[in-house]
């Protein structure tokens, strides 16, 4: 008997997970460019800029504010693709836990050890149903 777990076999992934997979992967580089690059130009013109220019007059705080509505919405919608890529990429183990040769089977201890196990002969199997079918007949 193999004590090892049982690992159903791979089925392969949905139509809606390989999208979800690819999108996941174009986000991520979506993402670090948005990152990165406000990031290097921020960076860049704090840099060149003399030290009396006020902040809200920088390239990237200007869009920002002079922008915030679709700014925000653009980050939202990322962010809300982000998500369901996320979820929708990731695998379901959806099947059974066991073979299908070993459902149903049962393997319930009867004792702690072997010489508790009591061990029942035909005839006393044939009691039982006897006795059980005259109850029904009761």
């Amino acid at each position: 008997m193999n004590t090892g777990s049982y690992q159903p076999p791979k089925q392969p992934p949905s139509r809606w997970q390989r999208v979800c997979r690819r999108l996941w992967r174009v986000l991520a580089i979506f993402w670090g460019v948005i990152i990165a690059v406000p990031a290097l130009s921020a960076i860049a013109n704090i840099l060149t800029t003399s030290t009396d220019l006020p902040l809200s007059r920088l390239y990237g705080i200007y869009w920002i504010i002079t922008y915030r509505v679709p700014f925000f919405f653009g980050i939202g919608g990322l962010l809300a693709l982000t998500i369901i890529s996320l979820i929708g990429s990731r695998e379901r183990k959806a099947s059974p836990p066991f073979p299908a040769n070993q459902q149903g089977k049962v393997n319930i201890p009867l004792a702690d050890n072997d010489e508790d196990i009591p061990t029942f002969s035909p005839e006393w199997y044939n009691q039982q149903l006897n006795e059980a079918f005259d109850r029904m007949d009761d």
